[in-house]
């Protein structure tokens, strides 16, 4: 084994250029998973081992195996590990949501950069004494998951320091909050609706008031504070807010920063369970909404969603649904390919007769909710009617596109038991057309993953004509689908969406109907 310090070094850093590649993708799922390692560490456990393993072991077998063969192997090893890195960074698959290098990662990658390079003079101190052992140690190197401890350890070593700048950005978004005039704020939360809602509300709003709504998925603490601090101007009189959690106490904290003056809940669901452990956690944590109301302050709550209607909220509240009877609701619904009419009821108000491009029975039951706050705040039934007229889907939230003849209803975000209940149902309305679903399914259910995608199943046999189901739920999918007597043969197991779209056009027989169901989350592997 050659002596010479220089391929020594060289081949180290390729290896570690060739770690750091590789770590990108894990930092992406840190970054999903709001930067709480328990979080990334669940998500862990049921990916690690297939995604470091079988890539680390052949690296290190290749590298012993260019060791015997000196200098040459060692800059051969080199230039395989700088290709691999090149390969690696090339050769991204698509996001659903993209990796967005924030000041915030580029600290974590300056300490893990830290990390890899502290690793590497250890590894080349030992090789230039024992030249063995620091062989022994760079083959260890490769071998272990250190891709996947990166963003970990880098997120604990910046906690500290990002604590500091996280309080401050939170002092400077309060700061704004209370330095607007006559300025309302709305929360609106619930396991499944509340971003088409908050989309709604805003259009509605938008007829008598200047709103800023948080954008896209823009529903964690720092997501709420980056919106005010950024787009927040002195003009905006009403602030829709969007609250995401994943455990208790996250609606609260959001609350604490914006003080909402009223709230939404659309609906408490088994979303999230794996982190919230319990649908209770889940009820207690999307009235911690409800529950930080001030006292003139007023709860819009769906009580087409029981576990909503059977919390016994005795404070000041307006409910809502499609059940005759409540304070707000909508009935005589009408649905087809050009959209859906209804006609809504709210106590003080004559009944509204509404048009609206959105589709499915879900949606009447978001504007419901929507409109109920709207009248609420002085925005007229012609307005009101206007607004819904006008108003698009929200994108990948059974949004109908027409391509090439082929109907294609995208429900790509949508991972709901209810949600995607109607989307089949609006399918199944298609008649005279080939119907079909392409579905990874639902996941973050915990142990009720298995008995929801069995359901989904059941629901999607009388509405299909095929099933493509993608990834690890399809037995769950294929069991419920057996349980209504779908046919064997027109259902289509695939490993990811690239094997399902190479699979469609063989199905597309005359007049189809395309329901993407779910997309694939960039947090799981198939």
């Amino acid at each position: 084994m050659t002596d010479a310090l220089l391929p020594r070094l060289a081949l180290l850093a390729a290896a570690a250029v060739w770690q750091a590649a590789r770590s990108r993708h894990y930092f992406h799922m840190l970054q999903l998973n709001s930067y709480r390692n328990e979080r990334y560490a669940a998500w862990l456990s049921k990916n690690a081992p297939r995604l470091w393993f079988f890539a680390g072991l052949p690296a290190a077998v290749a590298t012993a195996v260019a060791l015997t063969m000196g200098l040459p192997g060692m800059l051969a090893a080199a230039f395989g590990y700088a290709l691999a890195a090149v390969y690696t960074l090339c050769a991204k698959k698509p996001e659903k949501k993209p990796f967005v290098v924030t000041d915030r990662v580029k600290r974590q990658f300056l300490a893990a950069a830290g990390l890899l390079l502290a690793a590497l003079l250890l590894t080349a101190l030992v090789w230039r004494a024992a030249p063995y052992w620091g062989a022994g140690l760079l083959l260890l190197f490769v071998t272990l998951p250190v891709p996947v401890g990166l963003p970990p350890a880098a997120n604990r070593l910046m906690a500290g320091r990002e604590r500091r700048i996280a309080d401050s950005f939170v002092r400077s978004a309060q700061q704004k909050l209370q330095s607007q005039r006559d300025f309302i704020v709305i929360g609106v939360t619930g396991s499944y609706g509340k971003t088409s809602v908050k989309y709604i509300l805003s259009e509605l709003l938008r007829e008598k008031y200047n709103t800023l709504m948080t954008p896209e998925s823009y529903n964690t603490t720092m997501g709420v504070v980056r919106t005010v601090n950024e787009q927040l101007r002195p003009q905006h009189q009403v602030f829709v807010c969007e609250m995401g959690a994943r455990q208790v106490g996250d609606i609260k904290e959001i609350c604490d920063i914006v003080h909402p003056t009223y709230g939404i809940i659309t609906s408490v669901g088994i979303a999230h369970l794996e982190t919230f452990r319990t649908t209770e956690n889940i009820r207690k944590t999307k009235f911690e909404l409800a529950d930080s109301l001030p006292e003139n302050g007023l709860a819009f709550l769906n009580f087409d969603s029981t576990p909503v209607a059977s919390a016994g909220y005795t404070r000041p509240h307006v409910s809502y649904g499609l059940t005759p009877g409540l304070d707000c609701y909508s009935d005589d619904i009408s649905v087809s390919e050009q959209g859906t009419s209804f006609t809504l009821h709210c106590k003080g108000h004559e009944p509204l007769r509404l048009t609206t491009r959105l589709l499915g029975r879900h949606n009447v039951l978001n504007i419901t909710g929507a409109a109920a706050l709207a009248l609420h705040l002085g925005v007229s039934p012609a307005g009101i009617t206007a607004a819904l007229r006008r108003l698009k889907p929200v994108p990948h939230r059974l949004e109908l596109k027409n391509n090439g003849g082929v109907i294609v209803i995208d429900d790509a975000y949508n991972s709901n038991p209810e949600g995607a209940a109607e989307a089949l149902r609006v399918l199944g309305s298609l008649q005279g057309r080939r119907r079909i679903l392409i579905t990874p399914g639902m996941v973050e259910l915990g142990e009720n993953e298995y008995a929801a995608n069995r359901e989904l199943g059941r629901v999607a046999a009388p509405h299909c004509d095929d099933v493509i189901a993608v990834g690890r739920v399809r037995d769950a999918l294929f069991e419920g689908l057996d349980s209504e007597g779908f046919p064997e043969q027109r259902r289509h197991a695939v490993k990811n969406l690239r094997e399902a779209l190479a699979l469609l056009p063989q199905l597309l027989t005359g007049p189809s109907a395309v329901l993407l169901e779910n997309d694939l989350t960039d947090d799981m592997e198939s």
